[in-house]
């Protein structure tokens, strides 16, 4: 188990992303471990050099032990029971690599200028946040029949960020959500947005005004401006593909509010329409939202959109070639092996280390003095099997690891793996 853990945490991914770096540190069978690869999960470097260059030596070698044993649940065809997972994870290596992408974009002095112009504006707003989607329409109604913001608020927000009258104060247009930001722009003070759907709540904003901020009150540097344009730039820009979906609300709200009332006659209602023409229809997603489970109507909302959004992100990744650099690859494979080494741990290591019945019962009758309790209780059997299998599950997959090695010749590029350095102080 102890070897499961340390094996899953290497693909925690950590620090500042820098030039994928392919020299081969380790070689076996048709199998490579990159720089790249071991500069990623490397720790920061210990004070003793001796213990340092162990530590690493260590971490490889548990990589190659995880590979290897992937390797094993290949040969044994384990790949078609994780494919469906895995390919939810490679979904999700690509959308990151668009986010990553996008936030790397260039700036350019007019991005810059927009970036000090936000940074230096202060906007004053008022919050009413609801929480369906039948509240919010009853609400749009209201405002557009004059009713004040502030009593709507009163009655109806379910937000305390603003107090009583939803007042949030004034704050930096820059820190302003884009959704918001970009209902907001050409408003006049007192002037409130349309319906804002955000997250799982329902929004309406009032623009109260907005003022500069005195230039001698900040102490930004060039590279800071920089860095927040670069940032907004990437964030923007994401925003702008999701917000390319067009919904049908009302389709959307029949969908997730009572998925098991669907009829099948209306499986050809259009959800939404995608920037290429596609129309997503409710057939194809109540599936998905039935295994949403039971969950309020907002949360399946939210969830549902995400679903749609994802796949225009999806796109827009290939259509960038993004799945064709080495570091998407690289993380393709390494959670490629990942996804085989557990379900491997879990099937045939785990499952067959553990624990009987009897064994639990022999355990508990030969430890009285370690339990309080009269009767096996859940929580007491649960205790006894982890006492019983841990061990076994180390052992079993401790031999399995041993066995693998043996059988197969590893090259070790030695020098490389001296000199090597963590990703995020490599220069």
């Amino acid at each position: 188990m102890i070897l499961l853990i340390a094996v899953t945490a290497l693909f925690c991914s950590r620090g500042t992303s820098v030039a994928t770096d392919n020299r081969v540190v380790a070689r076996f069978n048709d199998e490579v471990i990159t720089a790249s690869a071991l500069a990623r999960a490397l720790p920061l470097p210990a004070s003793d050099t001796q213990a340092w260059q162990k530590s690493k030596r260590d971490l490889l070698d548990q990589m190659i032990n995880q590979a290897l044993v992937a390797q094993e649940a290949k040969r044994l065809g384990f790949m078609d029971s994780v494919a469906g997972s895995l390919e939810k994870r490679r979904a999700d290596i690509l959308r990151s690599a668009l986010e990553k992408h996008l936030r790397n974009q260039s700036v350019t002095a007019a991005d810059i200028a927009r970036e000090s112009a936000l940074v230096y504006t202060n906007v004053h707003l008022k919050l009413l946040e609801v929480p369906t989607l039948d509240t919010a329409r009853m609400v749009q109604q209201m405002l557009k029949n004059g009713v004040p913001f502030e009593s709507l608020v009163t009655r109806y927000s379910r937000s305390k960020a603003g107090g009583p009258d939803g007042d949030l104060g004034w704050g930096p247009l820059s820190r302003t959500p884009p959704d918001v930001a970009n209902a907001i722009k050409d408003l006049k003070p007192g002037e409130t947005t349309d319906l804002i759907f955000r997250g799982i709540f329902y929004d309406f904003v009032k623009f109260e005004g907005e003022r500069s901020v005195p230039l001698e009150s900040m102490t930004l540097s060039w590279e800071q401006l920089k860095s927040w344009a670069q940032r907004h730039k990437g964030f923007n820009a994401l925003y702008a593909l999701r917000a390319r979906v067009i919904y049908d609300e009302r389709v959307l709200d029949y969908l997730t509010t009572a998925p098991e009332s669907v009829k099948p006659s209306d499986s050809d209602l259009v959800v939404a329409r995608l920037p290429d023409g596609a129309k997503t229809r409710v057939g194809s997603l109540l599936p998905i939202v039935r295994d949403y489970g039971d969950v309020f109507p907002s949360v399946r909302r939210k969830a549902l959109k995400e679903d749609i959004e994802n796949d225009i992100l999806e796109k827009e990744a290939l259509r960038l070639k993004l799945d064709k650099s080495p570091e998407y690859r690289e993380q393709v494979k390494q959670m490629t092996a990942q996804g085989l080494y557990q379900f491997f741990f879990q099937s045939y290591v785990a499952a067959q280390a553990r624990a009987s019945d009897s064994e639990v019962v022999a355990y508990f009758h030969a430890h009285p003095e370690m339990y309080s309790a009269l009767e096996l209780t859940p929580d007491v059997v649960t205790n006894i099997r982890s006492r019983i299998s841990v061990p076994r599950q180390t052992e079993r997959l401790e031999t399995l690891v041993a066995e693998l090695r043996q059988k197969t010749k590893i090259t070790v590029n030695e020098k490389l793996l001296a000199a090597l350095k963590p990703e995020k102080t490599r220069k």
